[in-house]
């Protein structure tokens, strides 16, 4: 029997041959009379209609729920559209699912999907699904998001791709992501032409009509001209990467905190980012600020089209819908690219580190040494300064860590504090700092920067 794949997402529901993307749609609907609407059209209303709107979906899919509960009506009406526009009716299904689903959830997928008329070979864990390559010598992550959630597996490359740790963050996600980049967008409209997007319904949602688009712009291009209409005028601003970065770095920041949780320090590592998160406007650049890590940009509908090529016909045909969370390799990785990658993000700045930056201020670095603690003691000591962070990260007279610079060359000293992060990879032990590093320290983290500035 010929056979598709289904990705399942809270974002969005996509259908996929061994060759291309069939269908996709975003998991929004709007409910009520006089007609439910599904998937694209629903997002092209959702600010329009905010008290009918519907997202989140597949993530609410709980044991408390049922087929028949309001959660699993949406996702079965989700689902039937999306099948119905892939137009492969006939064709048997290869179900790939999120690494956060337990059991109840998989089960009530599977119930949906019946009542879909879908026959179901296989459900398959996204992350191996989209882990096709194996790395030599490499560690290799996943990261892929929905609308409230953002997470990252670890693959075991151990003879196949096998999930070895899987975290999911509920901080934040690509809605929250949507929402804080259309208020710095309408603020860059409010500044330049006095018009405010977010004053009415109408031009509300033509900015987030718009938003897709002008991101994958940015991410291809670094700028773009955004424009809406108003009052039957276009009104027009000129948008750069950095221009809308401080609306990313919530998301980012958090993706960047499970990639450094998870992998182990003093490794490599391959970061595999689902197409949904590669084509977002300065995360590469972001991640890459990360010692020893390169980055992978999965295809549109890659991890469908990947599970199909890698799942077997005679392992699919059980009676029993098996969740496989262990997938074969197709083939070595080329690693030469990927270490010049990785040498390219860890080689040092010309610069030397002059201040460390906290909370807006600037510290000169000066020989000796600098505490960072709780508390200060408001001068310099024995030639021992202190810049203190406040209780965030522990008792308030801890020593979190020692800043030691010497002739224009910077390192740091743990001290006994267990969450201390360079570049969101934990360290334990005396290491070299450099000009845009980033040291996090508790949890929520205290950043303090190393920068350069001129005199």
């Amino acid at each position: 029997m010929d056979r598709v794949a289904i990705e399942i997402n809270g974002a969005g529901l996509l259908v996929a041959d061994d060759r291309t993307v069939l269908a996709s749609e975003p998991g929004y609907a709007i409910v009520g009379e006089p007609e439910l609407i599904i998937g694209r059209a629903a997002y092209e209303q959702a600010r329009l209609l905010p008290s009918k709107a519907r997202s989140g979906f597949w993530s609410a899919l709980s044991a408390g729920a049922d087929v028949a509960g309001p959660q699993a009506e949406l996702a079965y009406q989700h689902l039937k559209q999306v099948w119905d526009e892939a137009g492969r009716t006939g064709s048997a299904a290869v179900l790939v699912v999120p690494g956060s689903y337990d059991a109840e959830q998989l089960g009530l997928v599977l119930g949906i999907a019946h009542e879909c008329g879908i026959q179901v070979e296989a459900m398959v864990d996204s992350a191996v699904a989209a882990s096709a390559l194996r790395y030599e010598g490499r560690q290799l992550l996943y990261v892929d998001a929905s609308l409230r959630t953002v997470s990252c597996t670890r693959i075991d490359q151990s003879g196949a791709a096998t999930v070895a740790a899987h975290e999911t963050s509920v901080a934040t996600g690509l809605a929250d992501f949507a929402d804080e980049m259309a208020r710095v967008i309408a603020r860059v409209f409010v500044l330049e032409t006095r018009f405010d997007p977010l004053h009415r319904a109408e031009t509300e949602q033509s900015l987030y009509v718009g938003l897709p688009g002008w991101l994958d712009t940015l991410h291809r291009q670094g700028s773009v001209t955004a424009e809406i209409e108003h009052a039957g005028e276009p009104v027009a601003v000129e948008l750069t990467a950095e221009r809308v970065r401080s609306a990313s770095l919530r998301l980012f920041r958090e993706i960047a905190r499970l990639v450094g949780e998870l992998r182990a320090p003093n490794m490599p590592a391959v970061v595999q980012l689902h197409h949904r998160l590669a084509t977002l406007p300065g995360l590469h650049a972001e991640l890459e600020r990360i010692e020893g890590i390169a980055l992978s940009e999965l295809a549109p509908g890659f991890p469908a089209t990947s599970a199909l090529e890698r799942i077997e016909k005679s392992s699919a045909e059980s009676s029993e819908v098996q969740l496989l969370r262990r997938l074969p390799f197709v083939a070595e990785a080329e690693l030469p690219a990927i270490a010049a990658e990785a040498e390219q993000v860890t080689s040092a700045p010309d610069r030397a580190p002059t201040h460390v930056i906290f909370e807006g201020v600037g510290y000169r670095l000066s020989g000796g040494r600098t505490e960072i603690a709780g508390s200060a003691p408001g001068a310099s000591v024995n030639g021992t300064r202190t810049i203190a962070i406040g209780k965030r990260a522990g008792p308030p007279d801890a020593v979190h860590c020692v800043l030691l610079f010497d002739d224009g060359e910077l390192a740091i000293d743990p001290g006994t504090d267990a969450q201390l992060r360079v570049n969101d990879v934990p360290i334990d032990e005396r290491r070299a700092l450099t000009v845009g590093d980033i040291v996090r320290i508790g949890d929520p983290a205290a950043e303090l920067h190393i920068v350069a500035m001129e005199d």
